[in-house]
């Protein structure tokens, strides 16, 4: 019996090991890749765009033909990042809690959200000003649609990134967000690592939206972090806005800004 018991513990503790190892190999890979990739798009962007700057906000663009910009500019100056069905990711968790927090931000990151278009049915009306998302605070638990404009506050997050699902078609973009609709109202997923149908987190609403398209946005097949969405393969970045602290610059790098 003793013999058994050792066994099945060995086995159970390689078990824990490896998956501990999986993790920590995945977020070196992730926590490497990811600002490479980010200064790569940076370098992409050559373009000064000139009509959209000011002494307050730079823009920098890259034609891809898309003719979907990454970002629009009202008359007033204010940004809307994101086209219809673009995903807006911070890197960056909210807490501020010691230790926590960076672990939250090694393994996990930040903050997801899936940027609305043109909707109305069945009582929902949404427009591309609009985001669905999952968030779990004092104010909600829930998934529910909010305005973007809190995306350009600095004291949410001084950096973001815009990505976007490859090769949807408009039907696919409409799918994708009536998936998204029909989660309006579902809870919060505190558990993060299982699947289910009815609690969500924001990472997670996001891949299951684009699965209804056979688009995966999970780069590791486990529990999506916003590294995943980032790094996978049906996904490209589009967008990447930075604050400077010293300047008080903000600088906007996007595709098809002209």
């Amino acid at each position: 019996m003793k013999k058994r018991f050792k066994f099945l513990h060995k086995i159970i503790l390689t078990m824990i090991l490896s998956t501990v190892a999986y993790f920590i190999i995945f977020a070196l890979i992730e926590n490497i890749s990811t600002p490479a990739m980010i200064k790569s798009f940076k370098k992409e962007c050559t373009e000064y765009v000139d009509d959209l700057s000011d002494d307050k906000q730079k823009f920098y663009t890259v034609s891809r033909g898309t003719n979907r910009p990454a970002f629009t500019v009202d008359s007033y100056g204010i940004v809307n990042p994101g086209a219809p069905l673009d995903v807006i990711v911070k890197l960056e968790s909210t807490y501020d809690i010691p230790f926590v927090t960076q672990f939250i931000n090694f393994f996990i990151g930040g903050h997801a959200a899936l940027c609305c278009d043109t909707y109305n049915k069945n009582g929902v009306i949404l427009n591309n000003k609009m985001l669905i998302e999952a968030t779990y605070n004092s104010a909600h638990d829930d998934v529910f649609v909010c305005s973007k404009s809190y995306w350009e506050q600095i004291s949410f997050t001084e950096r973001y990134i815009i990505l976007r699902v490859k090769d949807l078609t408009d039907s696919d973009r409409e799918k994708v967000l009536d998936k998204a609709v029909s989660m309006i109202g579902d809870k919060y997923n505190l558990s993060f690592i299982f699947n289910t149908h009815k609690y969500h987190y924001c990472s997670d609403l996001i891949t299951k939206a684009f699965r209804v398209v056979n688009k995966n946005t999970n780069y590791d097949g486990f529990a999506t972090t916003i590294y995943d969405l980032v790094m996978s393969g049906d996904v490209e970045i589009v967008g990447y806005k930075e604050y400077n602290k010293d300047t008080k610059v903000s600088s906007y790098y996007g595709v098809d800004l002209i």
